[in-house]
């Protein structure tokens, strides 16, 4: 990447259920792009035993929250190591509060970076029907996410497998309607505050209506950043 060309970081918000990696996926997969997922990041920091990762498995094994400042700091690593090979990035998954949102916009606004917050707008009955008929691979390569209802437009081709990689599909234990509903509440919490926040640092702000097919999400994101579908 040119040391003067602007890097694009576009923020994925969205209830769980909206469709975020579904549409993160197609822009690495189409465009190129990278992708953050601090889920696997924090994952292979805890497997490789880095630092950071030790930190994390402690607060995790003392029941504790991962410190917003551990986060970060992870974060801004995995930045300034996919940044050299790669113009625009995907953050899925981070900022997840207003303190990670503080510190990340603050760290890109030293790295020529233009911020972008993409929020995917679905309502919450919607997105509980979705979820509690979500069935993922079990491959950890690949995850993709179908649903159980044989006349969706996201059913498997074949029922129980996966139609990219033929792995079986199998339903999240967290997939159950109480807990969702407790996700949601938690995430309209903390998505009511960024958005706040966002707005009032006159951070670009794109509202996509992810009740629609995530093929049709992607044109509407794609429209929406100004490029040419």
């Amino acid at each position: 990447m040119s040391e003067r060309e602007t890097l694009q970081v576009y923020i994925f918000m969205g209830p769980p259920g909206s469709g975020k990696g579904s549409l993160s996926a197609l822009c690495t997969r189409e465009l190129g792009w990278a992708q953050l997922s601090t889920g696997n990041l924090c994952r292979a920091h805890v497997t490789a035993q880095t630092d950071i990762g030790r930190q994390i498995d402690f607060s995790i094994k003392s029941g504790k929250l991962i410190p917003d400042s551990l986060i970060s700091s992870m974060v801004e690593q995995w930045f300034i190591q996919t940044s050299a090979l790669n113009s625009h990035m995907i953050m899925d998954g981070y900022p997840r509060t207003k303190g990670q949102a503080n510190s990340f916009t603050t760290f890109v606004s030293q790295k020529n970076a233009k911020l972008t917050t993409v929020l995917l707008d679905v309502p919450d009955q919607e997105v509980l029907d979705r979820m509690v008929s979500r069935i993922v691979c079990d491959n950890k390569k690949c995850q993709s996410v179908y649903s159980a209802i044989t006349d969706s437009p996201l059913a498997p081709v074949t029922p129980g497998i996966c139609d990219r990689c033929g792995s079986t599909l199998v339903r999240r234990k967290d997939d159950q309607e109480l807990v969702i509903r407790d996700r949601l509440v938690v995430y309209r919490t903390h998505a009511a505050e960024l958005i706040e926040y966002y707005n009032k640092n006159s951070n670009s702000v794109i509202h996509l209506d992810a009740r629609q097919s995530v093929e049709r999400v992607f044109d509407q994101f794609k429209r929406s950043v100004g490029m040419k579908i």
